[in-house]
């Protein structure tokens, strides 16, 4: 279960390309994005990750500078 209090890395990212979210898992576009509102907004400047966190009263998608210490989400195939 995820806690509501943090906050939890995804292995998607643009460093490759501005804009462009790709999964770290399969090297491919990311199929599925649920941003928060407004988001991404790349209100630091280097917000080139993306986060897990709790939006309303939802998880939502934010994008945040990848050099947070977040917990993180794996992926099992």
């Amino acid at each position: 279960h995820l806690h509501p209090a943090h906050s939890y890395w995804l292995s998607i990212n643009d460093l490759g390309a501005r804009g462009v979210y790709v999964s770290e898992a399969t090297g491919l576009e990311a199929p599925f994005l649920n941003w928060s509102t407004g988001q991404p907004d790349n209100s630091n400047g280097d917000d080139r990750c993306v986060e897990l966190w709790l939006s309303t009263r939802s998880f939502q998608m934010n994008d945040l500078s990848c050099q947070n210490s977040l917990g993180f989400i794996c992926q099992l195939n």
